[in-house]
């Protein structure tokens, strides 16, 4: 395999919402990366939410860790491990940061809500410098000159989600919805006695804990709509070994 070559490759921040990799897929730790590098402040700005403003500076974005375990479908717990990781690497800094809410037209109060505010190291190494795209223009300038491109991915994009959506209204037509992030592939939970896994839908494991349900029960079962994706709890041990044990008990 041929070592990559050096230079700048410019991509679009929207690839991470292209309706060809959204599901259930985790991220792997360079797309987490990838991910960081693409959602981190081109210049100084604030970033406002309910709770008032983030001043960020370039290089920096503001976040909590379930924001992340949401986008990356990850657990916290993980996301923790990743981000220290990536600190002792020297590739970020981690900060606690409160927003700012106005009081009048100059005075501004520090809110009590905090966020982790990350700081990418060496951040210039990763953006392209504009002089090697389009000659000596700004970075301004030069997303400008990108625009036509970009406004064709978008109506190409615009046009397969379109497809996509029309096709997963009629799949989740029988589907319930749940508004929390939805439980990494294989989590473990437990109700009363009986012990669950969490199976994503199309996978190997939920088509094969699905056919026997449907086996035992006589009934098909639909999956869950989580924020990230979907699938459902299943018995660890199955539906049939779960039910045999049930009888033998009672």
């Amino acid at each position: 395999m041929k070592k990559p070559k050096g230079g700048y490759v410019a991509i679009s921040r929207s690839i991470f919402e292209h309706p060809l990799f959204l599901g259930a897929r985790r991220f792997t730790w360079r797309e987490a990366w990838e991910w960081l590098i693409m959602a981190a402040a081109w210049q100084a700005e604030g970033q406002r939410n309910k709770h008032g403003v983030f001043e960020l500076k370039r290089a920096q974005l503001a976040l909590t860790c379930r924001e992340l375990a949401m986008a990356w479908r990850w657990p916290k717990s993980t996301v923790h491990h990743y981000l220290r990781r990536l600190e002792r690497e020297g590739m970020i800094r981690i900060e606690r940061s409160r927003c700012w809410t106005k009081n009048g037209a100059e005075n501004k109060t520090e809110s009590g809500y905090t966020r982790l505010r990350l700081t990418i190291c060496k951040y210039d190494e990763f953006q392209a410098p504009a002089r090697t795209i389009v000659g000596h223009k700004t970075g301004r300038n030069v997303g400008q000159e990108l625009l036509p491109l970009a406004e064709l991915a978008d109506e190409t994009e615009a046009t397969t989600r379109q497809t996509y959506e029309s096709k997963e209204v009629k799949k989740e037509a029988t589907e319930r919805v749940v508004n929390r992030p939805k439980p990494f592939h294989g989590a473990r939970s437990r109700k009363g006695a009986i012990r669950l896994r969490w199976w994503d839908h199309g996978t190997w494991e939920w088509n094969e804990y699905a056919e026997d349900y449907k086996a035992v029960r006589g009934v098909a079962i639909f999956p869950v709509t989580y924020q990230g994706g979907r699938g459902n709890w299943f018995a660890e041990m199955g539906e049939a070994v779960r039910l045999a044990k049930r009888r033998e008990i009672g």
